[in-house]
């Protein structure tokens, strides 16, 4: 009896010390994927990080966990602090961070700060899922690369793993079957859109500035209503570079010239936020705010409006300047 309890207590033992095979090797790591075809977890912690610790403790020591991410991915833990050079080439900012790859090391998804259990394992089941309907559709875009429903089935399915630059480059493909410049014009306005949702590095800024000089001399003179939305981008390209005045000057361009365009009230609610955060003249951020709330009471930008004016006051003491 002694000696069936013994080895209960030391299965059981065994059990509770299941952990995460973590690794410690990124090169490693990706070579040992290549080799059995998993996807790879890379995770980012470092210190001074409480929900770091509190996904070490509650979400990769959930069972199920460490069960599902053992079976299925290559797993890399990787430290701010330790793998500098890594979480450059990551871009990594706030922390905790996931990222989800490829068996070949194309980065699929990012998964940005911490996340429960059961809503950390639906968010990868979902991005594989999403992954698998992109590597069926591949064939078929080899055999027809300007079918334009393939084209915009797999845009799709990049903006939902978002990966906003290739769907973007996708949904550009399907330019050349658009049937009139309305349709044309329309496609633009969503490029530019998955772009300014994508990381704001140098070749993005540079393809939201491609997608503003189509958008110009599409709409030359101007009857398409896609002058504004091209002075938008070029605003954001300023906001990514935080260049604060040249994003200034630009939305209080689209202020003016085009009050009723659909630009106008988030031009407003971005120029709150950029003297806000970017210049710290609060009393000007307030006033494009209430500019807003004003103007455009209909906008879908009013509760986020309210929600920044709140803040402001909060942590400025209402309209003084710094």
């Amino acid at each position: 009896m002694n000696l069936v309890l013994a080895l209960l207590v030391a299965c059981f033992t065994g059990f509770a010390q299941e952990k995460i095979d973590w690794k410690k090797d990124h090169g490693v790591a990706l070579g040992e994927a290549k080799k059995d075809g998993r996807y790879i977890i890379v995770h980012f912690s470092g210190p001074d990080c409480p929900w770091c610790e509190k996904m070490d403790k509650e979400t990769y020591a959930d069972p199920g966990i460490i069960g599902y991410s053992n079976k299925t991915f290559v797993n890399v833990s990787l430290r701010t602090d330790q793998d500098r050079e890594l979480a450059q080439r990551y871009k990594v900012g706030p922390i905790p961070v996931t990222f989800l790859l490829s068996s070949g090391g194309e980065r699929l998804t990012t998964l940005l700060g911490y996340l429960p259990a059961e809503e950390y394992r639906q968010t990868l089941e979902k991005a594989l899922l999403t992954h698998r309907k992109i590597l069926e559709l591949e064939p078929k875009l080899k055999a027809s690369p300007g079918d334009g429903g393939l084209l915009t089935e797999a845009s799709g399915l990049y903006e939902e793993l978002g990966n906003g630059r290739k769907a973007a480059e996708l949904l550009l493909g399907t330019v050349a079957k658009a049937a009139d410049p309305k349709a044309h014009g329309e496609i633009l306005v969503k490029v530019f859109g998955l772009l300014n949702d994508a990381e704001g590095d140098d070749e993005t800024n540079q393809d939201i500035l491609d997608v503003a000089r189509r958008m110009d001399a599409l709409d030359a003179d101007g009857r398409l209503g896609l002058k504004d939305k091209a002075a938008y981008a070029r605003a954001m390209v300023d906001f990514n570079k935080e260049s604060w005045d040249a994003v200034i000057q630009k939305l209080e361009e689209i202020i003016v010239k085009w009050p009723d365009g659909d630009r106008a009230p988030v031009a407003l609610l971005t120029l709150g936020n950029v003297y806000h955060h970017g210049k710290m003249e609060h009393a000007k951020a307030e006033k494009a705010l209430q500019a807003l709330l004003e103007r455009y009471p209909k906008s879908e930008f009013v509760d986020q409006a309210k929600a920044m004016l709140a803040h402001i006051k909060e942590h400025s003491g209402g309209t003084k300047q710094p």
